[in-house]
C-alpha cells in the first residue's frame, strides 16, 4: 500500500479532467476536494496544452492551484501569470517535426 502522507503535489490537466466538453466551471464535490487537499497542506497544480492566456477565469476562482504547467509542459507559471520556466523548442526541431507531418 502506498503511503498517502508522502504526497505534496497534486497535478491534474483541464480539458476532459476537471472540466468536461462544454463545462465552464469545476463541481462543487472537485472544489471541496482540491479544499481538502489544501487543508493537507497539498500544493495544486494543472498542466495544460493551452497557453495561459487561454485559461478561463473561473479557473482562478474555483481552483487554489499554486502551479500552472502550459503549452504541454513548454513552461511553467504560477497563478499569476509570472515565468517560473520555460522549455522552448528549437527552430530545428520544429522544422522536423513539420517535415513529419508532411509525410
Amino acid at each position: 500500500m502506498y503511503d498517502t502522507n508522502k504526497i505534496k503535489l497534486i497535478v491534474c490537466d483541464i480539458d476532459g479532467t476537471l472540466l468536461l466538453p462544454k463545462q465552464q466551471r469545476l463541481t462543487e464535490k472537485t472544489r471541496q476536494a482540491f479544499r481538502k487537499a489544501m487543508d493537507k497542506n497539498l500544493k495544486i497544480m494543472i498542466n495544460t496544452g493551452r497557453h495561459f492566456t487561454f485559461l478561463q477565469e473561473s479557473l482562478f476562482t474555483d481552483l487554489p492551484m499554486d502551479y500552472i504547467g502550459t503549452i504541454n509542459g513548454g513552461c511553467l507559471k504560477d497563478r499569476n501569470g509570472k515565468t517560473l520556466d520555460k522549455h522552448p523548442m528549437s527552430e530545428q526541431t520544429m522544422r522536423t517535426l513539420t517535415e513529419i507531418s508532411r509525410e
